[in-house]
């Protein structure tokens, strides 16, 4: 038993040594050569989460660690503020150019600024209260329970068991903005959680959630062998 623990924790440090020098440059390359910048990106994050997941996966194997029981994430709270003030910028100009044009209810310009202005500062409010607010007191906008993923500022809260696959996908081309794809069992339908309204590393939140989904796994086969 000892040897076998000391063979499998250099086999451990062989493949994180194969993955930072010959895999992860390779999948870097191959984006590249691709032209395809974003998806470099989420591929790196990908298999990033994937090794993370395994080192975890044998550390608590390997020293029998209990399973963890609930994680949290909180509102990502930087992330608001940007797109608050971008958005405040977006109407700024709104303003700036209906002041500056003479009120006339017969002019067709005038009522578009009108309806501009009101769904910037309709969609400024929904920030606020939606994102901006729970952020500031510090909500739970993830919850890793073990038997549900709830992601609840959609009110979304998906069992473990019916999850199929999850994956990251790039919301844009530069890669900065991602979400999960979580494919459900026996259908072709998939649903969608913004990892921009998630405090933290992306590939951090991806890992942890594949964590859940393999512990999950593990304990289904463990009682179906019982």
């Amino acid at each position: 038993m000892q040897l076998s623990g000391c063979a499998n924790f250099f086999e451990n440090i062989f493949l994180d040594f194969r993955f930072s020098r010959v895999l992860l440059p390779g999948i870097r390359s191959a984006g590249s050569r691709a032209g395809d910048p974003a998806t470099t990106s989420v591929n790196t994050r990908l298999f990033t989460a994937l090794f993370r997941t395994r080192k975890i996966a044998y550390i608590r194997n390997q020293f029998d660690l209990p399973a963890m029981t609930t994680d949290t994430f909180l509102y990502n709270k930087k992330s608001t503020v940007l797109t608050m003030l971008i958005t405040a910028g977006f109407m700024a100009v709104i303003t700036y150019n209906l002041v500056d044009r003479p009120v006339a209810v017969s002019d067709p310009g005038w009522w578009i600024l009108i309806v501009l202005e009101t769904g910037v500062f309709t969609y400024i409010l929904y920030l606020y209260t939606m994102r901006l607010r729970p952020a500031m007191q510090q909500e739970t906008a993830l919850e890793l329970t073990p038997t549900d993923l709830v992601f609840k500022p959609k009110n979304i809260t998906i069992p473990w068991k019916t999850i199929s696959d999850i994956n990251t996908r790039a919301a844009n081309r530069s890669g900065t903005q991602q979400y999960l794809e979580v494919s459900l069992n026996d259908t072709d339908n998939t649903i969608r959680i913004d990892l921009d309204w998630i405090a933290g590393d992306p590939t951090d939140i991806y890992t942890a959630v594949v964590n859940y989904l393999y512990e999950t796994r593990k304990g289904e086969g463990k009682s179906s062998k019982g």
